[in-house]
């Protein structure tokens, strides 16, 4: 009976102990929660792996973007699989960019994996630089799991600038320009043509024209017997004869006190005359005069001169013994060119703006005279930057701009800027030291937009601006 009553007494314990069925339950919840747990800590690796070929592509694509694959430098033409020629490296600048690319994103994942990331990258014809890496991230549970791993892949493409552009520099080249401002507007322009023609492969993504204007553009004496000009023959008068005094002695002298304007600002042209002229005997003279085309151009009626194709049936009028600033450079990527055409310019003369910007638009033009531009969009940007330092003082009389309609000029310079936008031509405006609120308000309605408009009160300012058009226009962006 003893060992019946202790076989009950034992029985009786163990029903009332429950270690053993938390010892069960236990084991059992466990494996759903260690997956769980696994499971989580796989994610944050795979996070954190992701974030680090992300970073890792887009330093590459950076780089792959903003090399030169022509230059000879620190890294040779050999290494690049180029061949090299007069500082230059030739031969396969595709493979040169995604060399580059690669080293960049090795370099950021330098010692991270135990195997070297796979590495696509693509180059298209625009130099937008394409790159996918990928590595195989190492499970940590993998023994719990039974799985060896999993494909982790980031891609990044980066691009800079907008592809192709075309820009045209509109200059106002006026009296009112002379001494530092023309000297600061040199150094802006000129660093400006630097900043475009940094990018990788400018010579096929870059092309910029010149475009000085005061109240007249000059097209150039090249296009001297064009049929999209009126006559640019010279005009020989008949033979004349007059008097002359070469023998005229003068006295008494005095001087004549006097403000005179160039462009709408005031400066002193006082003169010494005299009291007691004597002309004594006269001289015939005899002789003849000619007229010339010194590349001046005036305006056609309105409202063709708001359009930028010119057909021979409707030629620009050729203007003879007329004074305008240098020749326009047509669309160019030189930059030597564009630089020696910023280096000539020279103020003088009233301000007219609408033909400085209705020729811009015909050196961006895909339409005669010139017919240099492509056409906007996909790749290819166009861009006008207009830079003027005051108000308009001259209107068209047709064929000429000698009247003084303040009104329809700046109605005309309006009317060009929105068929110029229409167009797809983005533009830029710079007001240099403006004052006149009627023009600065036109000025800032032809930019393209609120960010396309600068008001810059000193040369200070002018630079900053052209210097951050150039940073805009060349931005690198990451785009995918």
């Amino acid at each position: 009976q003893r060992s019946l009553h202790e076989l009950k007494s034992k029985i009786a314990a163990l029903r009332s102990d429950k270690r053993g069925a938390v010892v069960v339950l236990f084991a059992i919840a466990a494996v759903p929660a260690l997956l769980l747990t696994g499971m989580a800590i796989e994610y944050g690796n795979a996070l954190r792996i992701h974030s680090k070929l992300q970073t890792a592509a887009d330093s590459g694509v950076i780089a792959g973007v903003t090399m030169d694959p022509y230059a000879d430098n620190k890294s040779n033409c050999s290494a690049q699989g180029q061949t090299s020629s007069n500082g230059k490296c030739l031969g396969n600048p595709e493979a040169a960019i995604k060399a580059a690319v690669e080293k960049a994103i090795n370099g950021s994942l330098a010692n991270t994996f135990k195997t070297a990331p796979t590495i696509s990258t693509t180059v298209d014809k625009d130099g937008t630089v394409t790159t996918r890496v990928s590595v195989t991230q190492p499970w940590i549970f993998a023994k719990l799991t039974g799985a060896s791993g999993t494909s982790n892949a980031v891609t990044s493409q980066a691009i800079r600038g907008s592809g192709k552009l075309e820009v045209a520099l509109v200059l106002d080249t006026t009296g009112s320009m002379a001494g530092a401002k023309i000297a600061g507007l040199q150094s802006a322009a000129t660093t400006l043509t630097d900043t475009l023609y940094a990018v990788p492969d400018a010579a096929n993504r870059i092309k910029i024209g010149v475009v000085p204007f005061a109240q007249y553009v000059n097209v150039g004496t090249i296009y001297k017997g064009a049929k999209w000009l009126t006559s640019t023959a010279d005009v020989k008068g008949p033979t004349s004869c007059w008097d002359e005094y070469p023998n005229a002695t003068y006295s008494n002298p005095y001087t004549v006190n006097q403000t005179c304007y160039s462009d709408g600002s005031p400066y002193d042209c006082s003169y010494t005359a005299y009291a007691t002229v004597n002309y004594g005997a006269p001289v015939q003279v005899c002789g003849s005069w000619t007229s010339t085309w010194q590349g001046c151009v005036g305006s056609r009626n309105y409202p063709a001169d708001l359009k930028d194709e010119v057909l021979n049936a409707d030629p620009v009028p050729a203007l003879l013994d007329t004074w305008c600033s240098q020749a326009l450079t047509r669309l160019t990527n030189d930059p030597a060119a564009v630089k020696a055409a910023i280096a000539g310019l020279t103020p003088s003369g009233e301000t007219y703006i609408a033909p400085g910007l209705l020729w811009g638009w015909r050196v961006l033009s895909s339409k005669a005279p010139f017919s240099d531009g492509g056409t906007a969009g996909n790749s290819l940007s166009k861009i006008m930057i207009l830079m003027t330092d005051g108000a308009n003082t001259l209107s068209p009389s047709y064929p000429a701009h000698n009247d003084n309609n303040v009104a329809t000029a700046n109605t005309l310079t309006a009317e060009t800027c929105a068929k110029i936008k229409a167009d797809g031509i983005s533009i830029y405006t710079i007001a240099f030291s403006v004052t006149d609120v009627t023009v600065k308000n036109i000025l800032q309605s032809c930019a393209s937009g609120p960010l396309y408009f600068y008001d810059a009160s000193t040369i200070a300012d002018m630079k900053a601006a052209f210097a951050v058009i150039g940073a805009k226009l060349t931005a690198i962006r990451i785009s995918k």
